[in-house]
Order: structure tokens, then C-alpha cells, then sequence
């Protein structure tokens, strides 16, 4: 029986390429004995000058003098002079502010894709782009995280590397082949990927021009998947509970649920 379209996956999966060890936790702090130093006799501490009104010195002086030692700034100018460093210093992080992703990027997606502006999210297992040769052409192709121009809805642009653009999700009501077990069959595609709660590039084995799936994680051990036609790498799409790959076979975009 085919499983709707949940796209979410157990902690186990991970993208062979590019993927990062978690640190694993510390093994506590070991505590140094402490160390006693033999001395000889104590030797009595220097006495400590005050001043003040009883050595003579006026009030208005003692306390000329103590601010002078502190390095304390007056009310009148310390005070002023502080808060213009500090507006000074967010004007410049603020000017320093670029848009999600890159202005090269954004001027990218305008051209291809007017409709769609870059959508990077603060999530580090969702990353705001990647790339990998997604058609078998041998020219690198860009994946980036996108939502609709005013709206809500989610999806991944394909920045094809000879050219051209398309997306899955982001409003678009698109169709693609879905294989579940040994089950295949045509269904609507997500009109909005905003379920995703992890996303990345799988590459393709096999030979050149015969590619025989994609190469993956399963227990944290590397796994090869086999699919069907398949021409390049994929796309990993996960949402939490099922994973699957979504890929190009040169004319149309299939999925493949990934068993688990």
C-alpha cells in the first residue's frame, strides 16, 4: 500500500558528503590537588595609606584623585562619550547587515526566478543552499531553500548549471513518479516544503551514464540506495517521521520513499 507523503526521517540518516560528526559530551574535569608553596616567616604586609578629610586634604581633591585612579569617566563627558561609541558601533553592525543568503545569490534567483526570494532558515540542519550535479551533465547545480514573494509556502530551487531554474514546492502544482517499496505511480507534488525538518545532497554511484542510486547513511554506516533511472545526485528530503530522495531523470522529477 503507498504511504501519503509524510517526508520525515529517524536521527540515523546523514549525507555522506559534507556531513559533520557530533562532539561527543565531556568526560568530566579532573581537579589538579592543590599545590602548597613552603615559605619562610610572613613577612607583615605594607601599611596601607588613606587619605581623606583627617591627612588635610580636601573633600573636592580626595575625590578628584579617586576618580583619577580608577580610570572612571565624569558624568558630564565619560557618560556621553560611551553611548555615541556604542551607537556608532550598532550603526555599523547594521550596515554591515546582507540579505538571506548573499547579494549574488538574490540577484540569481531574480533572473531565473522572480517569483521566489530566498528563505534561509536558523535551523542548522536545514541549510540555505547546497550543491551537486543534479542532471549528470557534469556541471554543478545549485539547491536553495525558497518561499513564495509575499506568502508562506515553502520549496527548494534548482539553479541548473547550463541555465535555466525550476522548483519543487513554493506554490507550484507539479506532479512526479513516487516509488514506495515496489510500488510506483504518479502523484501531486507538496505545494509547500515547509515541513522540512533536514535536507541535503545525496550523490549518485555507479558508473558514469549508468548510475545505480544514491549513497547515503543507514546506522551511521555508509548505505548505497538503489533507484530507478537515475542520472544524477538527489535531493534528500526529510520531515521527522520518513525520508525520501526526490531526483531528475532528464525529463521529469521522480521520489523514492527510502524504507524506514
Amino acid at each position: 500500500m503507498m504511504r501519503r507523503l509524510v517526508l520525515s526521517a529517524p536521527l540515523i540518516l546523514g549525507c555522506s558528503a559534507g556531513s559533520s560528526a557530533v562532539p561527543s559530551a565531556d568526560k568530566g574535569v579532573g581537579v589538579e590537588p592543590a599545590v602548597h608553596a613552603v615559605t619562610g616567616p610572613a613577612t607583615p604586609e605594607p601599611e596601607v595609606a588613606t587619605t581623606g578629610a583627617a591627612d588635610g586634604a580636601k573633600p573636592d581633591a580626595v575625590a578628584a584623585a579617586g576618580g583619577a585612579a580608577t580610570g572612571l569617566a565624569t558624568p558630564e563627558d565619560g557618560d556621553e562619550e560611551a553611548d555615541e561609541v556604542t551607537a556608532e558601533s550598532e550603526g555599523a553592525e547594521e550596515g554591515a547587515a546582507s540579505p538571506e543568503g548573499g547579494a549574488a545569490l538574490v540577484r540569481e534567483l531574480e533572473s531565473r526566478l522572480p517569483d521566489v526570494e530566498v528563505a534561509c532558515s536558523r535551523k542548522k540542519s536545514i541549510p540555505c543552499e547546497a550543491s551537486g550535479d543534479l542532471d549528470g551533465d557534469g556541471l554543478g547545480d545549485r539547491v536553495v531553500r525558497v518561499k513564495v514573494r509575499g506568502g508562506k509556502a515553502i520549496g527548494l530551487a534548482i539553479l541548473w548549471g547550463k541555465g535555466g531554474a525550476e522548483l519543487l514546492g513554493a506554490g507550484r502544482k507539479e506532479r512526479w513518479t513516487v516509488h514506495v517499496d515496489d510500488e510506483t505511480q504518479r502523484e501531486a507534488m507538496p505545494r509547500s516544503l515547509d515541513f522540512l525538518e533536514r535536507w541535503a545532497i545525496w550523490p549518485a554511484y555507479g558508473p558514469e551514464g549508468r548510475r545505480r542510486g544514491f549513497r547515503g547513511q543507514l546506522m551511521r554506516r555508509p548505505h548505497d540506495f538503489p533507484a530507478p533511472k537515475v542520472i544524477g545526485d538527489g535531493i534528500l528530503i526529510d520531515g521527522g517521521d520518513s525520508a525520501a530522495v526526490a531526483y531528475y531523470d532528464g525529463a521529469a522529477w521522480r521520489l523514492i520513499y527510502l524504507g524506514f
